[in-house]
């Protein structure tokens, strides 16, 4: 055991047991260094009574050096007088001689307490315009959260020149470090660095909580972390500050915690995440914050490093539950080269802008296998209402990779109420892999998905895509190396369901609903184009084919008999139309058939005859129809259970010969 702690032992006991009588009050430091009575009394104040340095003092032997806050001289050279405290080190006991720094005060509390024990900042300002103060063992560092002000300046001015002198507020080289409950406002390179320690090891536990990070003019790096690991970083408030947690280039950090901070109107990144390339960062957690305001008020040329998180070289990122709002630099979610697997989830993300996607940006390196690049963004809500910078892209999430990252977007919620309509929501490019895109809804957009050039394999299922101009369109660079797979989708006020201008492959069409929507029908669907349901007579299904054939209609099929309801004179033909049967308003039903007869080479007196039902809507007390094709055209059989005869319309989309 250390005289230190044999002498605070000591000095407990005697709180205990003592009678106040016995004590005596001592005025003033300097009377107490010279004081030679009772062993134990209270020091009434180092200057005046009641001002930082009052408490009980007990006379002890001990080879231990006055160090101006918790132990001071006394006349007898081998003896000295030792503060009786239990718990907290308070930083404004080490003010004894009037002249000291409030930062070489705070220092020294913390060089001069106990491993593991708690330094207490109590309520104040202090001016910190030295030096950084260095944490170099196990403490907890505490004050009275925004009450504790921590004022600080980072320069000089050396011939008329602003010189940056010092680094950071705090230098945290040690394990095991709490820092909470403090407010930092002014200028510094960086607040709170967690740095390598001294003998190269890796700092690890490491918290930051309910810290106040508020800048003046540049507070560039709120939380700046080297090599590190185990870090915590809750409930801090980031204002008007440049980055707010910055991992440092050709370092990495592991498991990382940054949840329920909050920041507004800072210039750049949440947190920019920078590792090194062989070894890169992994496991960070971000939820829960509430990041609003980021850049701005910068002007364009300066707000791309203005994201809610920038990342290189790093795999393991969750990112949950925040609100993200108004954020200005070239994306909200921007990764680079070595960035392996990341899930975003259940964010509610309002105004996102960017120079190259504005919601999220992704470009890869050659050197990361496929397997290891994965976006997971999943039951997220984005809503666009303004339109404030000129050169915002016209694209929320853009994704261009050699090495091709497997995204997947799921039960998101895509909504553009802002005057951009030119607005696209995703673009796929260079990316090989699959991508699936499930359960989403798109809402007043351009384009919801666009296919580019390389983009292997997507597919889109059990979407919404309402009042959009494309649901999914191709651009000019899109190749063979491309397809989709479209399925069990709804399209409701689409222009284009499918805007195939460069000829992708559709691999498969089918089970989708169709309102008030056009489907350009041509090749692309050829084999793949089943059980998909039209509602409503709004629907166009167009094909650019010239054909002398005119739409029929016949008002009198008679319940139960055979009927022609479409003649064709040629013998060779391929017809894509829909029927309309009706018995009234209420009671109808509309097929999309395509229909051919054809000569068969192996005996050209015989023909091929062929059906298919392509799509079926019925309502009320529908009609049942049976078709059938010969030598003369369509023939239908239709029977309803009132009896009553039938309407049918017969309009053609397109022709083959």
């Amino acid at each position: 055991m250390s005289d230190f702690i044999k002498i605070l032992s000591l000095s407990i006991f005697i709180l205990l047991f003592q009678s106040i009588s016995s004590q005596s009050f001592i005025n003033d430091l300097a009377t107490l260094q010279n004081y030679s009575g009772n062993d134990f009394v209270h020091l009434n104040g180092y200057f005046e009574e009641g001002d930082c340095g009052s408490g009980h003092f007990v006379l002890k032997e001990t080879n231990l050096q006055a160090n101006g806050g918790t132990i001071f001289n006394s006349p007898n050279p081998n003896k000295k007088w030792c503060r009786v405290y239990e718990g907290a080190v308070n930083s404004k006991w080490f003010k004894s001689d009037n002249i000291i720094s409030d930062r070489k005060a705070i220092s020294n509390a913390i060089r001069f307490a106990e491993e593991n024990k708690t330094v207490y900042i109590p309520a104040g300002n202090y001016d910190l315009k030295d030096e950084f103060i260095e944490i170099n063992k196990p403490l907890n560092i505490t004050g009275d959260k925004d009450l504790t002000l921590l004022l600080v300046q980072d320069f000089h001015m050396e011939n008329a020149t602003v010189v940056k002198t010092f680094q950071s507020v705090f230098k945290v080289r040690n394990s095991d470090v709490s820092i909470s409950n403090l407010k930092i406002k002014g200028d510094r390179i960086s607040g709170i660095s967690i740095e390598t320690p001294k003998d190269s090891s890796i700092t690890k536990n490491i918290s930051v909580s309910n810290v106040t990070f508020e800048g003046v003019e540049n507070l560039n790096h709120c939380i700046h972390l080297y090599t590190c690991s185990s870090i915590k970083i809750t409930d801090c408030r980031f204002m008007n500050t440049e980055y707010q947690i910055i991992q440092q280039w050709y370092h990495s950090s592991n498991d990382v915690l940054v949840n329920n901070c909050i920041s507004d109107n800072c210039d750049n990144d949440f947190i920019e995440l920078n590792s090194e390339t062989g070894a890169p960062s992994k496991n960070w957690v971000i939820t829960n914050n509430n990041v609003r305001n980021v850049g701005i008020t910068l002007a364009d040329t300066t707000r791309t490093e203005s994201r809610f998180i920038g990342v290189t070289n790093t795999d393991g990122i969750v990112i949950a539950n925040n609100v993200i709002e108004n954020i200005g630099g070239d994306s909200v979610f921007h990764f680079e080269k070595h960035t392996g697997k990341v899930i975003i989830s259940n964010n509610i993300i309002r105004n996102p802008h960017g120079k190259f996607g504005r919601l999220i940006f992704n470009v890869g390196s050659d050197s990361v296998p496929t397997s290891k690049r994965n976006i997971n963004f999943t039951n997220n809500y984005i809503e666009i209402t303004d339109n404030r910078y000129v050169d915002d892209a016209d694209m929320l999430i853009y994704s261009s990779d050699i090495d091709s990252t497997k995204i997947t977007l799921r039960d998101n919620t895509f909504i553009n109420d802002s005057p951009d309509n030119n607005l696209n929501v995703l673009v796929k490019a260079y990316s090989k892999t699959l991508w699936k895109i499930v359960g989403n809804e798109f809402e007043n957009f351009n384009s919801a998905v666009k296919i580019g050039q390389d983009a292997g394999h997507t597919i889109i299922n059990e979407n919404l895509f309402l009042n959009v101009e494309n649901a999914i369109e191709t651009t000019n660079l899109a190749n063979s190396k491309t397809s989709v797979s479209i399925n069990n989708n709804s399209f409701e006020n689409v222009n284009h369901v499918l805007k195939n201008d460069y000829g992708i492959t559709v691999q498969k069409f089918a089970s989708n609903t169709i309102k008030n929507s056009t489907l350009n029908y041509n090749n692309d669907f050829a084999g793949v184009f089943e059980d998909n349901i039209f509602i409503d007579s709004n629907n166009n299904i167009s094909r650019n084919s010239i054909t002398n054939y005119k739409n029929i209609q016949i008002e009198d099929v008679v319940n139960g008999v055979p009927t022609t309801i479409f003649e064709i004179p040629d013998k060779n033909y391929s017809i894509l139309c829909w029927v309309e049967i009706s018995n009234g308003s209420a009671n109808r039903v509309k097929d999309l058939i395509k229909f051919s007869r054809h000569y068969m080479l192996s005996n050209p007196e015989t023909y091929g005859e062929f059906y298919e039902v392509l799509s079926h809507y019925e309502t009320g007390n529908w009609p049942l129809p049976n078709y059938e094709v010969n030598e003369i055209g369509l023939n239908a059989t239709i029977t309803g259970s009132d009896g009553n005869n039938f309407k049918t319309k017969v309009s053609i989309i397109s022709v083959e010969n």
